[in-house]
């Protein structure tokens, strides 16, 4: 401690020396005071020591007390704590009494269950084996009908052959029959038909499509053809191949129609003894699959092919 200080001190005690004066009563109501004063707090800390205390410990009491179903009874033979625990008692008792009996009948409804599922299981095996015999049933007269179906439609097919084959046999005897001679004739105007091109070609001019003064109009290539074919046939076929102009006729470079293939397989109709119809069918690249008719005709004494017509396939 500094000098200053003791200094300090030493003068504070001389003034209370000298100004505070107490008496031996002031002394000891002071000592009293003082001493109820901690007996006030002793008592006030026991207080709160055990209002703590009986915080901390109660909730344990009291759970322990509910676990282990610690029951005060009432020396009174009526007492409201008395009659639940025998309610309880006897609860407990009927619900032993119930539990076999529950469980028979657990038993019961289970079995019941079992039975009712093994008949479902039954009667949907007989459903399905009655829809397998049904689908098997319908199978068999849906084969059985085909077969039927397929007899009918071969009898219908060697009846309709049969058929075609009597017209077939009608047909050829009851058509007049074609001589030599004719057919010769026939064959012969087809040949014609196939060289007209030919006979036209052969008056144009060298290297020119220019024809000669033999053809100047298209009435006159008509005329030149008139002893192989009609009139009407011949303008027919040549009207679009020529083109007539102020210093003559031309001919206009074209493809021309299908002839007669007498190479290939072809049907001779005698439609009267004067009139004579003839068809083809046959494939050329340029005409792909085509079919042809010619009617030759006897017209004034004189054969000749009195229409022509063809047609694609």
């Amino acid at each position: 401690m500094s000098e200053f200080d003791n200094h300090i001190k030493k003068e504070i005690q001389k003034y209370l020396n000298k100004n505070i004066h107490f008496t031996t009563n002031d002394e000891q109501e002071i000592l009293r005071k003082k001493k109820k004063k901690q007996y006030s707090l002793y008592v006030s800390s026991l207080v709160f020591a055990l209002i703590l205390v009986f915080l901390l410990i109660g909730p344990v009491l009291k759970d322990e007390v509910i676990d282990n179903k610690i029951y005060e009874f009432s020396p009174a033979p009526f007492s409201t704590k008395m009659q639940s625990s025998k309610k309880l008692i006897e609860r407990e008792d009927n619900m032993k009494e119930k539990e076999p009996k529950q469980n028979e009948v657990d038993k019961e409804v289970a079995e019941n269950k079992d039975e009712s599922d093994e008949k479902e299981n039954a009667i949907e095996t007989n459903d399905q084996k009655d829809k397998e015999n049904q689908s098997a049933d319908q199978n068999g007269n849906k084969e059985h009908q085909e077969d039927q179906e397929k007899q009918s439609t071969n009898q219908t097919d060697n009846k309709h052959q049969k058929d075609q084959e009597s017209e077939s046999t009608d047909k050829e005897q009851n058509e007049p029959s074609i001589s030599d001679k004719e057919k010769e004739v026939i064959l012969h105007k087809l040949r014609q038909f196939n060289s007209s091109i030919d006979v036209v070609i052969a008056e144009l001019e060298p290297e020119s499509y220019k024809f000669k003064n033999t053809f100047v109009v298209k009435e006159d290539v008509y005329t030149r053809l008139n002893n192989m074919m009609t009139r009407n046939v011949a303008e027919q076929i040549w009207s679009n191949r020529l083109e007539e102009k102020s210093d003559g006729l031309y001919l206009i470079p074209m493809d021309g129609e299908p002839d007669f293939r007498e190479g290939e397989e072809y049907s001779i109709t005698k439609l009267s003894s004067t009139k004579f119809k003839v068809t083809q069918t046959a494939v050329a690249d340029l005409y792909g699959h085509y079919k042809v008719l010619f009617i030759v005709s006897n017209i004034d004494n004189q054969w000749k092919i009195s229409d022509y017509k063809w047609s694609s396939l």
